[in-house]
């Protein structure tokens, strides 16, 4: 087993990477950063190999 460095700022989590936070952090970004009429398309279309549409 390889073992584990320091990095700095790293810690310890536990808790899931995705959930109601992870949807609560991108609906703010998405009000805040976003084009009100594109963010729905453009959300879509994240992490699919041909897009949404």
């Amino acid at each position: 087993m390889a073992s584990r460095r320091k990095v700095a700022g790293a810690r310890k989590y536990d808790a899931p990477a995705g959930g109601w936070g992870a949807l609560k952090a991108t609906a703010n970004a998405v009000r805040q950063q976003m084009d009100t009429f594109k963010a729905p398309l453009t959300l879509l279309r994240t992490n699919q190999p041909a897009g949404w549409l």
